[in-house]
């Protein structure tokens, strides 16, 4: 329709928003967020507390919480392999990494697109400590380097 609106979808703080890139440039019905606590709840800036997937038609949102003391980074949208605008708009995986505060020990938490209040479907330790609120980006490995 050519109609653009701008508006609270609701009274979450968010960022980084994220959607399927198979359906970039046309509506997105869906959109993943990190979520950062409102000043009331001890917000502050870069302390992703969880995960938010929006449905943009009808505002509707589901969450999973990291717990207490564990902060998320940027997600990214990975479409499930042979996913196409043919596949549901969800049919993937939201991947994002975690620290928890208590012990510095982090995870990469994969989410089923379709049901993020379930929590992760696959947690990798990671050898590391990854300070929270990196950015990140998603490559299939047939892109990159001609192939994997």
């Amino acid at each position: 329709t050519g109609e653009v609106r701008e508006g609270d979808i609701d009274d979450l703080n968010t960022e980084f928003n994220k959607s399927n890139p198979i359906f970039h440039g046309v509506k997105s019905k869906y959109s993943y967020h990190q979520r950062i606590p409102l000043l009331h709840e001890g917000g502050h800036t870069l302390r992703f507390t969880g995960l938010v997937k929006y449905n943009n038609d009808t505002g509707a949102h589901s969450q999973w919480d990291y717990g207490a003391g564990v902060f998320g980074s940027e997600a990214v949208y990975a479409p499930k392999s042979g996913a196409g605008r043919h596949s549901g708009e969800d049919d993937g995986y939201v991947i994002t990494l975690a620290t928890d505060s208590n012990n510095w020990q982090s995870e990469c938490l994969v989410f089923d697109a379709t049901d993020i209040a379930a929590g992760p479907v696959c947690r990798v330790q990671m050898p590391h400590r990854v300070p929270n609120g990196f950015h990140a980006t998603w490559a299939r490995g047939e892109d990159l380097y001609g192939g994997l």
